[in-house]
């Protein structure tokens, strides 16, 4: 289970910055409105995810994938 605990909507671009915590073995969501730079921390492993919007994907900075 994700828990977001912010979020920003941004009206220049119709998206929603938002930052939150989840565990591994969850999907990370990929909605149409999630702005580029959101933040995932896994609460199990430490690893922090970025959302990348132009590939839809969530990159680790310290490995890109």
């Amino acid at each position: 289970m994700i828990t977001w605990s912010k979020e920003l909507y941004r009206s220049g671009d119709d998206t929603t910055f938002r930052e939150g915590f989840c565990l591994s073995t969850d999907s990370k969501p990929t909605p149409a409105d999630m702005a580029n730079g959101s933040k995932l921390e896994e609460m199990d492993t430490g690893d922090v995810y970025r959302y990348d919007r132009s590939t839809g994907a969530w990159i680790t900075p310290t490995t890109g994938a």
